[in-house]
């Protein structure tokens, strides 16, 4: 895996390698910050490179396995769940998957990289998560004269690989890029200036550019829905929240697909002031072969409905559709199938593609949810256009996971796509927007309140900025 000129500078340099220098002492202890906060507890980690073995026994793994050519000079007491091998071949034998795989400032040594990619999906489950480090090219004149003056471990001849290289090597391996980013714009600690400097500084717009570190997750792609192992059609629960939607309900049961696998429909009705409860019993009644629930919300808001219709969900993928229609139901399909193609993992609606047909959005509405667009990509660090498009669609599974997240969001989200956003992010699920013919509504008003919902929406924006965005170097010194 490695080069044989990093062998050779391992074998001949290990003994005076006693401990990193003052730049590589903070440059990896950034690293590990931000790898900790995108590795939930408990996860099974696999970490290859330079000085993984100092910060393994840290990330509070279930179990864990290191490839650290320096292990042998560093002086920590590992737990019996953290096994650390000095050579990649200490990996030969093990059959172990991985919930994440670390590739620590690796590339840069590696003697092919897609093959060593190739090499390492085989510690890949279907939801293994990729991360990997390297410095930038742009960086390497400081870094040699930081080697030079002493601040830094001479090194051997590194592969300064540009980002758009690193993005082709993993599309060649089958893996799928999630979300790419760069960072450490302070690479020598200086007390309070450098941590202030990188955990706020350096995550601006464009400033973030000039980071001397970038970092790329991303996940392998595995078709499970071709030849004799093909994956049954799952069963899709589509939970409709409808408030004052009494003219729409009939329309919508005509106008929604069959799904192979089958489906059910779940309405959930709370606070109509029109006859919408009695509409859904009589198509219910209507309709005695296809299953349809019907739930009465226990709250209030598009939130709370969709909460209550995804704890009775039965099916194995959820569907979010808004019971005006402005996004057809005929179009659900294909909102499910990237999910079960494995091309995706949570599927967002975007309405700012196509034009807009007739009223379907006032004008002040369509730049608000530009600009809130633009700030929840730059907070996801995922191209998620449109943050308020009502249909969504992912996993059952990846939502019971996120249940545990939405509490610290103190009821601030009215409508639940925040924290099914923010909840993704959290997992590092890869988001795809998927773009929709939007069309003017024809039966009732929109419940969308501008300015109230306007404000709590800066709120979310605030609030992400602050959880997301700003909040991983938090432990450091």
């Amino acid at each position: 895996m490695f080069t044989p000129e990093f062998k050779e500078y391992v074998a001949t340099n290990l003994p005076q390698i006693k401990e990193k220098q003052e730049w590589g002492q903070y440059i990896h202890s950034i690293n590990y910050y931000r790898i900790k906060s995108l590795v939930p507890p408990r996860s099974k980690v696999l970490a290859i490179g330079p000085w993984v073995s100092t910060f393994l026994h840290k990330l509070d793994c279930e179990t864990a396995v290191g490839v650290d050519p320096f292990a042998p000079v560093i002086d920590v007491a590992y737990p019996p769940n953290i096994r650390i091998h000095s050579e990649y071949n200490g990996l030969a034998d093990c059959r172990e998957k991985f919930d994440y795989i670390l590739l620590s400032f690796s590339i840069g040594f590696m003697e092919d990289i897609l093959e060593s990619l190739l090499e390492i999906r085989r510690f890949c489950h279907e939801h293994t998560r990729l991360i990997v480090t390297y410095y930038r090219k742009l960086w390497q004149p400081f870094i040699k004269l930081a080697e030079l003056i002493g601040v830094k471990n001479k090194s051997s001849e590194m592969n300064w690989v540009p980002p758009k290289e690193i993005e082709n090597f993993l599309q060649l391996a089958d893996f799928q890029i999630i979300k790419d980013f760069m960072f450490c714009l302070m690479p020598l600690r200086i007390p309070f200036l450098a941590n202030f400097i990188n955990k706020y500084i350096a995550n601006l717009p464009l400033i973030r550019s000039l980071g001397v570190l970038s970092m790329v997750v991303g996940r392998p792609m595995l078709n499970h829905n071709q030849g004799a192992g093909a994956r049954p059609y799952p069963l899709v629960s589509i939970v409709i929240p409808a408030r004052n939607e009494e003219g729409n309900i009939p329309e919508i049961i005509k106008r929604i697909p069959e799904f192979p696998g089958g489906q059910e429909i779940i309405f959930v009705e709370g606070g109509s002031t029109d006859n919408t409860r009695g509409a859904i019993q009589q198509v219910m009644a209507a309709n005695p072969g296809k299953n349809i629930l019907f739930l009465t919300q226990d709250g209030n808001g598009k939130k709370n409905a969709v909460l209550k219709g995804f704890s009775q969900a039965r099916g194995e993928i959820l569907l979010i559709l808004d019971a005006d229609m402005t996004v057809p139901p005929e179009s659900l399909l294909r909102f499910v199938e990237p999910l079960v193609q494995g091309k995706a993992e949570f599927i967002n609606g975007s309405r700012l593609v196509y034009p807009m047909r007739g009223k379907a959005m006032r004008f002040l509405n369509l730049l608000g949810n530009i600009f809130f667009g633009k700030c929840f990509a730059y907070i996801l660090d995922q191209p998620v256009r449109d943050t308020l498009c009502g249909t969504k669609v992912l996993w059952r599974r990846d939502y019971l996971r996120m249940e545990e997240s939405f509490r610290s969001f103190r009821g601030w989200d009215p409508f639940g796509d925040f924290d099914l956003l923010f909840g993704a992010t959290n997992l590092n699920l890869k988001i795809v927007d998927l773009p929709v013919r939007y069309t003017e509504r024809t039966y009732g008003n929109t419940n969308i309140d501008r300015w109230r919902h306007g404000y709590i929406l800066l709120k979310m924006v605030i609030f992400g900025l602050i959880k997301l965005k700003f909040n991983w170097l938090r432990d450091a010194d």
